[in-house]
């Protein structure tokens, strides 16, 4: 997938926690390092990647990545012990950038982007102002 780089280490050892029932393909996988879970991921049942979680101490710390359609990224999203931090990316269907936005510790406004034909509308999942604190948001749209 373009633009995905996981933020879980290579050299962790994969658990399946979960597999689809009928092909047997996993579904959910941990994976551990040095006996600490450092990332989860969920797959499609083509198994490509639907959700990538990764952690450090119980928290979510790196990119988290998200595939509603196997093999199209739809968000990467930086968190920064257990707060979105840094600069998300939405895509369209076709991989087209859509969006971005920035957090601070959790601080901004998390938008939800979505395409639907040839209109373009947005939303606020969740207003995340704190302290007199803003966020800057860059949307585009055709």
């Amino acid at each position: 997938m373009k633009h995905y780089r996981s933020s879980i280490p290579k050299v962790a050892r994969e658990r399946v926690t979960a597999t689809f029932e009928a092909s047997q393909q996993k579904r959910i996988a941990e994976y551990i390092l040095n006996g600490k879970l450092v990332g989860v991921r969920h797959f499609h049942e083509t198994g490509e990647l639907k959700y990538e979680n990764p952690l450090r101490n119980g928290l979510l710390h790196g990119i988290v990545y998200r595939s509603d359609i196997p093999g199209k990224l739809l968000s990467a999203e930086p968190y920064f012990k257990g707060f979105p931090h840094g600069t998300a990316s939405q895509w369209s269907d076709e991989g087209k950038l859509i969006g971005t936005y920035t957090m601070k510790q959790g601080t901004g406004i998390d938008l939800v982007v979505r395409v639907f034909r040839k209109r373009t509308p947005l939303s606020v999942r969740s207003p995340l102002f704190q302290r007199g604190e803003t966020a800057r948001v860059r949307v585009v749209a055709e």
